[in-house]
């Protein structure tokens, strides 16, 4: 109510901006807009395949530390490592 009279476009070109200075984690869902995290803490997201819900998954493995990287990519540095599992929301089941 405060800032109603705000644009879209100014709204997105903000969140586009937060995004590309590590504030915040752009989590693009196809044939949905774009959603954004606040949390930029290492953890990964669940997303319903039906409606586009996300939710944060906290695993108290670091995955990536299985996964032998140098022998996988001997000549590719990764720098980050982005995991998503998908399913049906329990509204959507």
């Amino acid at each position: 109510k405060d800032f109603s009279k705000i644009s879209l476009a100014t709204v997105y070109r903000n969140l586009d901006l937060l995004h590309r200075m590590g504030k915040i984690v752009k989590i693009d869902i196809p044939n949905h807009p774009a959603r954004y995290d606040g949390n930029t803490n290492e953890h990964f997201h669940i997303r319903c395949t039906a409606c586009g819900y996300v939710e944060d998954v906290w695993i108290d493995i670091n995955i990536v530390d299985y996964i032998d990287l140098n022998t996988a990519m001997p000549n590719f540095v990764s720098t980050k490592c982005l995991i998503e599992f998908t399913g049906i929301c329990k509204s959507c089941k």
